[in-house]
C-alpha cells in the first residue's frame, strides 16, 4: 500500500462563464481562477479583478507591497486594465493562507487513514447525501441518481471511467450499503461554507462530521474497510447545492478531498475522526471514517457531472494536483485529470475527464512502460484509451530519476474525447520534484526568457510540440500543438529540435524520436537511443 502526508487536496475552479454585476447594474462576463485555498476572478481576456470593499464595484486588480490583490480605481465595464498591468495577476501566498497546509504536510508520522486505497480490484466506497437545515426541500436528485452516475455500467459512470482508464484493473462500487440519503445537517448552508478571509470555508469537516453520524445507523461501515485495518477507507460526501469552484456564491463548499482528524488540527472541524458502532471482533473499538472527499449534488442548474468525483478519488488513490497551486502557471493543462482535465466535456463540463496523464497510470500501477534501451524503428503506439502502450527513455520509477515518457493520445473516442487535441504527447519526468514537494510537483515552471529550467522545473511537464510554453506561461490549458506531430507537424524530437529532448541540467539526453506520423488513431515513430 502507498503512503502520503495526507494535506486538503481540491479541485481546480471549473471554467465556467459567470456574468457579475455592477452596483450601477451594468454586468461583464468572467471566470474564476484558483482552488480551495486561493480563488478569485478574472474578465474573459485575463486580467484580475477584485470587488472595492466599500464600493461594491469590480476594479481591475493590482497588487500592494505585501503581494495582495487590490483594487487599482479602474472600474470594469468602465475602464480599460492600466497600461502596467499584466494578466492572471496572482497574490503572494501569505503565511496565514499556506499555514493550513503546512501544518498538516509536518504531520511527524503516518496513520493507517493516510495510507492511500490499493489501486487494484473493486474498492466499496460509502456515498453519503446531506442537505442543510434551510434548504431541506431543495435537492433535486435521489440516492439512485448518484447510484447511476457514479456506479452504473456503459453511461460514462465514474466505475466506467476508472475501468476505462486502468484497462479493467480496479473498479468502484458503491457496496453493500449503497448511496445512502438524504439526511439533515443542523446547521444552515452558509454556516459549513462561509469564507475565511483568505478564501477557504469555515466548517467543511462539521459538515462530513454529521453526515458520517447520521449514516452510521444505515450503513455497515465494516464493508467499506477494503485494506482491514480498522479505517474506512475513504468516505464520498454529496452536499445540497452547487459547489464553489463553479458557482458565484462564496458560501459554497468547494470541493476536496481531507481527513476529518487533520481538518480539527488545523481549525476546520470542532469533532475530528468519527468512530462508527459497526465493531467486531477484527475491530472490536469500531472502525475509524477520517479520509472524505466532498462534491456537490448540481452543476450548472442540473445534476453534477463525474469530474470532480473521479479527480478527488484521484487523491484518495493516492495521486497529487498536477496543475500549479499556486496559480501561476497551467500545469498539465486539460491533458490529466488531476489538473484541469477534471473539467472536460462532450456537452457539460466534467462529463468526460480526461484519462490520467502516463505519469499517474505509471504511479498507480496502471501501465508499465518499455524502457528504450536500444533503438526502436516503425514502433506502433496505441491511444491510451484502449491500450496501455507507454514507452520510457532513460531509467526512473515514478518517484526517482529524470526520464521521458511518451504516450498516444486520441480525442476521437472513451473519456479523451474532450481533449484539445490528439496525438504523442512526451512527458519529461523529475522525480525528485516530485518526492520533495508533494502537492506543489507543477509548482515550479520554467520557460525560455522566464524562470531558468536548471534552477527549477514541474515534475510533471508536458513537452509542447509548437515550443510555445503556454501552459508553463499560463497562457492557456491546453491546445492541438501541444501533441507530437500536431497542427506544426513537429516529426521530430531530439537534443537538436525545439523543443529539444535535453535534460534540465543542459545536458543532452542522448535520445529522440522520429519520423513521427499517424495512420489512424495509432502513431508511428522511431524511438531512438
Amino acid at each position: 500500500m502507498f503512503c502520503i502526508v495526507r494535506q486538503t487536496e481540491a479541485v481546480p475552479a471549473a471554467p465556467v462563464v459567470h456574468i457579475l454585476k455592477q452596483p450601477d447594474g451594468t454586468s461583464f462576463k468572467a471566470k474564476k481562477w484558483g482552488d480551495e485555498w486561493s480563488h478569485g476572478w478574472e474578465t474573459l481576456d485575463g486580467y484580475t479583478i477584485v470587488k472595492d470593499k466599500k464600493t461594491k464595484y469590480w476594479h481591475y486588480a493590482t497588487k500592494n507591497q505585501k503581494g495582495s490583490l487590490v483594487p487599482s480605481g479602474r472600474i470594469v465595464g468602465r475602464h480599460g486594465p492600466p497600461a502596467f498591468l499584466t494578466q492572471h495577476l496572482r497574490p503572494k501566498k501569505t503565511l496565514k493562507q499556506k499555514a493550513p497546509l503546512k501544518r498538516i504536510q509536518q504531520t511527524p508520522t503516518l496513520t493507517p487513514s493516510q495510507k492511500t486505497i490499493p489501486p487494484t480490484g473493486t474498492a466499496n466506497i460509502p456515498v453519503i447525501l446531506i442537505t442543510f437545515s434551510d434548504r431541506q426541500n431543495d435537492n433535486i436528485s435521489t440516492p439512485s441518481d448518484f447510484e447511476n452516475i457514479l456506479f452504473g455500467t456503459g453511461n460514462y459512470s465514474m466505475k466506467d471511467y476508472f475501468e476505462e482508464v486502468s484497462y479493467s484493473a480496479f473498479s468502484v462500487s458503491s457496496g453493500p450499503s449503497g448511496v445512502r440519503g438524504w439526511y439533515v445537517a443542523s446547521n444552515t448552508h452558509d454556516y459549513y461554507g462561509t469564507n475565511y478571509p483568505y478564501g477557504y470555508d469555515r466548517w467543511p469537516g462539521d459538515l462530513v462530521y454529521e453526515a458520517v453520524q447520521q449514516a452510521d445507523q444505515d450503513i455497515d461501515f465494516s464493508t467499506y474497510d477494503n485494506d482491514h485495518d480498522c479505517y474506512v477507507d475513504v468516505v464520498v460526501i454529496v452536499h445540497q447545492g452547487q459547489g464553489e469552484e463553479a458557482s458565484d456564491n462564496s458560501t459554497d463548499i468547494w470541493s476536496h478531498m481531507w481527513s476529518l482528524s487533520a481538518a480539527k488540527d488545523s481549525g476546520y472541524s470542532n469533532h475530528g475522526a468519527y468512530t462508527t458502532n459497526d465493531n467486531d471482533t477484527a475491530c472490536p473499538s469500531g472502525y475509524i471514517v477520517d479520509e472524505y472527499t466532498i462534491q456537490p449534488e448540481q452543476f450548472q442548474g442540473g445534476l453534477t457531472t463525474i469530474g470532480v468525483f473521479a479527480h478527488e478519488y484521484g487523491h484518495a488513490l493516492g495521486l497529487p494536483d498536477l496543475y500549479d497551486t499556486d496559480y501561476s502557471s497551467q500545469g498539465i493543462g486539460k491533458w490529466g485529470l488531476m489538473a484541469s482535465g477534471v473539467w472536460n466535456s462532450l456537452s457539460r463540463p466534467g462529463d468526460r475527464p480526461a484519462h490520467p496523464c502516463a505519469w499517474s497510470k505509471f504511479f498507480l500501477g496502471w501501465v508499465t512502460p518499455q524502457e528504450v534501451t536500444s533503438s526502436m524503428f516503425q514502433v506502433q503506439i496505441q491511444p491510451a484509451s484502449t491500450s496501455a502502450d507507454v514507452y520510457q527513455f532513460l531509467s526512473g520509477g515514478p518517484r526517482s530519476g529524470e526520464y521521458f515518457l511518451i504516450e498516444n493520445r486520441d480525442n476521437t473516442t472513451g473519456f479523451d474525447i474532450g481533449l484539445p487535441g490528439s496525438g504523442l504527447l512526451v512527458w519529461h519526468i523529475d522525480g525528485s520534484v516530485i518526492t520533495n514537494n508533494l502537492n506543489t510537483v507543477n509548482n515550479h515552471e520554467c520557460y525560455p526568457s522566464g524562470p531558468s529550467c536548471a534552477k527549477q522545473h514541474y515534475g510533471v511537464a508536458l513537452v509542447q510540440a509548437d515550443n510555445m510554453w503556454n501552459l508553463e506561461k499560463g497562457q492557456n490549458s491546453g491546445d492541438s500543438g501541444d501533441p507530437f506531430p500536431g497542427f506544426t507537424n513537429k516529426t521530430s524530437f531530439t537534443d537538436s529540435t525545439s523543443p529539444s529532448s535535453g535534460l534540465y541540467n543542459g545536458d543532452d539526453s542522448g535520445i529522440g524520436i522520429e519520423n513521427i506520423s499517424t495512420s489512424g488513431p495509432d502513431i508511428i515513430a522511431d524511438l531512438v537511443t
